[in-house]
């Protein structure tokens, strides 16, 4: 059953019909809260379904109390035949997604979707890029990913933000047919994770020179370095031990708060002192581009480079630079040795 706040019409946008498609089950939930706080707090007000696997009614009026562009739809009975016996919960929450979005344009008139994860942070109004999209008819919006290799097929289209006019709605149900096959593509088996990215990859690719598509910059779209220009803030799958972590971090910046540069030191530190170098990695960049002598970012951003990005070029001028600026001599010594080694 649909539900609608004040069982009013949905509100449009000026210029078109459209919607955002979101979905997730029960213990995604608190992040798909995170998602509509920022979705309102950069005033965005086009209409927004929202698809809960393993839902309750409770959820579906906290969802409804953030507007009446607002529709719901719980999911208590795995209406879409996911192979749960057989998959992980996390696996077939993947894939689920394309169901949902095939399932949205068939039962409304829409010119338009949009299609997001829900961990994700809106740090944007939506309208003047929607608008260029429409202005410059534009079939499929996505990223595609510059920095992995030719045979990633699972990373090379990401479905974490992706636009469809309806111009190109055929894509979504070959996507879904894709989605619905039994046997294993490009060494993926079927609902394995990344299942949906290498079904949008045979999608793309099927039909790429027929459709006027807009590659989105990854940075802006799809951005886990957390810049002032990002449409939407995001982290990926965050990894055990440091969940609580970004739990906060999404917290703190739901209302479209700016990140300020002892906020991005806080979780710098927290992330590196817990091991999660990564996680780290994002927040030192923020602090070295607003104090480019901030040596303690500049130690950690050496230390990525040499243990998770194998630069020892840039890793052993940082190193080398920090030593001479007698900021943790030590340690400095320590991976310089290795490098050198390792050269």
């Amino acid at each position: 059953m649909i539900f609608n706040l004040f069982n009013q019409p949905i509100f449009r946008l000026c210029y078109d019909i459209d919607m955002i498609v979101l979905q997730c089950n029960d213990l995604y939930f608190d992040w798909l809260i995170f998602l509509l706080e920022s979705y309102r707090s950069t005033h965005n007000k086009a209409p927004v379904f929202i698809s809960i696997f393993n839902g309750t009614d409770a959820m579906r009026r906290q969802c409804l109390s953030y507007g009446d562009h607002i529709t719901v739809e719980l999911d208590n009975d795995n209406r879409y035949d996911l192979p749960l016996e057989d998959c992980t919960l996390r696996e077939c929450m993947t894939s689920r997604k394309v169901y949902v979005l095939a399932d949205v344009i068939e039962r409304f008139e829409l010119d338009w979707v949009l299609l997001l994860d829900v961990d994700t942070l809106c740090r944007k109004n939506l309208a003047s890029w929607i608008c260029s999209l429409l202005a410059n008819n534009v079939d499929v919006a996505l990223v595609k990913n510059a920095f992995f290799m030719d045979d990633d097929y699972g990373r090379r289209y990401s479905a974490s933000t992706i636009y469809f006019s309806k111009s190109a709605f055929y894509v979504v149900w070959q996507w879904l047919f894709y989605v619905q096959l039994k046997e294993s593509m490009h060494g993926f088996y079927p609902f394995q994770f990344f299942w949906d990215q290498i079904c949008l990859y045979a999608t793309i690719e099927n039909y790429i020179n027929d459709l006027n598509i807009a590659f989105l910059d990854r940075f802006i779209f799809i951005d886990e370095s957390f810049s002032s220009d990002a449409y939407f803030w995001t982290w990926g799958a965050p990894v055990e031990g440091a969940k609580h972590v970004v739990f906060d971090f999404f917290d703190e910046y739901k209302n479209g708060r700016h990140m300020t540069v002892d906020s991005a030191k806080h979780y710098m530190n927290v992330f590196f002192d817990q091991g999660h170098l990564r996680e780290s990695f994002a927040f030192a960049n923020i602090v070295v581009k607003e104090d480019f002598q901030e040596m303690g970012a500049i130690f950690i951003l050496a230390v990525v480079y040499f243990k998770e990005l194998k630069n020892y070029g840039l890793a052993k001028e940082m190193f080398l630079a920090l030593k001479k600026n007698q900021f943790r001599v030590d340690e400095c010594r320590h991976y310089l040795y290795q490098i050198e080694w390792l050269d």
